[in-house]
């Protein structure tokens, strides 16, 4: 890491959170088995280690010392890479799941097998080890010398099959002719399994839009139902399946589009959907005319059901090719769901307590207690523009206060699951943000809730010449990961070009009309910034997060639309913003 002058701690915890993880976890090194232990573990394992790999001092023990706490037949661990001397690059790999494992098994990885399955089965050991006897070790213990190797694999390109069978599409709509009209076509277009049959269910369109329904069912050749009721996914669902005859069943939404590379999409689907533990299967979805993610997965954060990589460019790739792989989730999004009837009727569908949200995780959920495995593929994609059927809840308060009943709903019924960690998430991983970082909390983060406002509005902001700022956004959340709740989150950046900041504090003013109110930020590590504007000493630090009480806006009498000005404050409490600049 190159020298800094100022906030060195700060950076290199964000820069370098690896250093910080290992400090924070890693006690445990020294604590060795007994040698009698590590001698009986390894007469009766062979541990195989990936080539260009030097060994972890405390490897066999702590293979040892973990054999020892239940019935095993495969251990696995996680590694780094060792580059002149230093530890990095660490590979905190995913929890068990019969697709993510061979997945990844095309990134080398070290195990300790049991002896009678080696001899039994050899080189093909890993499709014969029942899943209940795998333990995943979330501790690096395996070190690559240089760099880590990628190499082809079999049991990775396996996962890609087909499977042609009749399938019921379901595909709710109401006044979106046009909508619908592209996600048939697209769906025809794919080359969809002989039988397949689309269902329409229409819960109170206009009568214009109903003719125009009624002529596109003619044209393209599916059921349509039309009745006039509250708009409840869940039971619209159910009764789409109810109408429907197929072996399978794909739930979609009407503004699902199939891209160019999506052809054959439903075999794909049902390729994983028939495989006995197989539950809910999904597919990674793209906001249309981009290539950024909206879906590819989801996974159980602290702060609920959240969705990883929402927002990020897909061209990248993502824990080590996660955006790339079929993968094992704990839940997939309803606006690509395909499932077998026999297990859908199985479960008794979706539950229609939740008419308008969690019901696609909580039918995933009920699927994972009774011990399927939900699926997602990611190296195929659909388009998805979302919510583009109804408005925001949170533009609403009395469908927000719904929103807030069916979130409790869905947490008592899944306490085993919610107040967990995501079943297939490395504890490593960090379950408050959408990437794949490591969890090493920054500083904002423990920033906490502010509850009131400091009233600004006959105080004086200087504009600063050589102060530079932008607002990235201001935010609405239904709760965070720190059982916070109701509160919106306001970032962006804010540094002088040629003078230090670090007398300086970070603030955000909130106004609307003459009324201004004042919020302190704690400041955050900003890379992009610094590669904006090269050589300024300041770029790196700029960032600043906060989060503000609904509550507390309330009560400074603010609602609907609201300006955020980034400011910095000097020690005597004068206030500073500048220039907006779209860097």
């Amino acid at each position: 890491m190159k020298k800094r002058k100022g906030f060195f701690k700060e950076i290199q915890k964000a820069e370098r959170p690896y250093e910080f993880w290992m400090e924070e976890n890693e006690e445990w090194r020294g604590d060795r088995s007994d040698a009698a232990s590590v001698k009986d573990f390894l007469r009766r394992f062979t541990v195989i280690r990936p080539q260009n790999t030097v060994n972890d001092p405390d490897c066999e023990a702590r293979l040892s010392y973990y054999e020892e706490q239940g019935e095993y037949d495969l251990i696995y661990c996680d590694d780094d890479v060792v580059r002149d001397g230093i530890r990095t690059d660490p590979f905190f790999r995913p929890e068990y799941g019969p697709e993510t494992f061979p997945a990844y098994s095309s990134i080398p990885c070290l195990y300790a097998v049991r002896n009678e399955i080696l001899d039994e089965y050899g080189d093909d050991f890993l499709r014969h080890i029942r899943k209940d006897r795998i333990l995943h070790i979330p501790e690096v213990l395996c070190h690559f010398v240089k760099t880590r190797p990628v190499i082809k694999n079999e049991y990775e390109e396996s996962l890609k099959t087909e499977y042609e069978a009749p399938v019921s599409v379901v595909i709710l709509s109401k006044d979106h002719p046009e909508m619908l009209k592209k996600c048939v076509e697209s769906i025809l277009n794919s080359d969809p399994p002989k039988g397949t049959e689309i269902i329409v269910i229409d819960n109170g369109s206009s009568a214009e839009n109903k003719k125009l329904y009624r002529k596109l069912q003619k044209e393209r050749g599916f059921d349509y139902y039309s009745k006039t009721c509250e708009f409840n996914f869940s039971k619209l669902c159910n009764l789409g399946a109810q109408r429907g005859t197929g072996e399978f069943l794909l739930f979609l939404n009407d503004d699902i589009e199939v891209s160019g590379v999506g052809r054959h999409f439903i075999q794909r689907l049902e390729g994983q959907a028939i495989k006995e533990h197989a539950g809910a299967v999904g597919m990674k979805l793209l906001y249309p005319e981009s290539r950024c993610i909206q879906h590819c997965g989801i996974t159980l954060q602290r702060s609920g059901p959240s969705h990883k990589l929402c927002g990020f460019l897909d061209e990248n790739e993502y824990y080590f090719g996660y955006n790339r792989k079929t993968v094992n989730v704990t839940a997939v999004t309803g606006a690509c769901l395909c499932v077998r009837r026999s297990l859908f009727d199985r479960v008794n569908g979706f539950d229609e307590n939740l008419p308008l949200a969690y019901n696609d995780v909580d039918l995933c959920l009920r699927f994972m207690n009774r011990g399927f495995f939900n699926i997602c593929i990611n190296d195929i994609y659909l388009y998805h523009c979302e919510s583009a059927t109804r408005k925001n809840d949170l533009d609403d308060r009395e469908a927000y206060r719904k929103l807030k009943e069916y979130r409790d709903y869905f947490a008592g019924r899944h306490r085993q699951f919610v107040e967990k960690r995501d079943p297939f998430l490395n504890i490593n991983i960090t379950d408050t943000r959408a990437d794949f970082g490591i969890d090493v909390m920054q500083d904002w983060e423990e920033s906490g809730v502010q509850i009131e406002a400091e009233r600004i509005t006959q105080e004086p902001v200087y504009v600063k010449k050589g102060l530079i700022c932008n607002a990235d956004g201001m935010e609405y959340r239904l709760s965070d990961a720190y059982l916070n709740e109701d509160y919106f989150e306001a970032f962006g950046w804010i540094f002088f070009k040629r003078k230090k900041i670090r007398d300086y504090t970070p603030a955000v003013i909130v106004s609307r009309g003459d009324r201004r109110v004042l919020f302190n930020a704690a400041r955050t590590f900003r890379d992009d910034v610094e590669k904006t504007f090269p050589g300024k000493e300041n770029a790196c630090m700029s960032g600043f997060h906060t989060r503000i009480s609904r509550r507390a806006l309330e009560i400074e009498g603010f609602s609907g639309h609201m300006k955020v000005t980034p400011v910095l404050r000097d020690k005597k409490g004068r206030i500073y913003t500048g220039e907006l600049e779209n860097g």
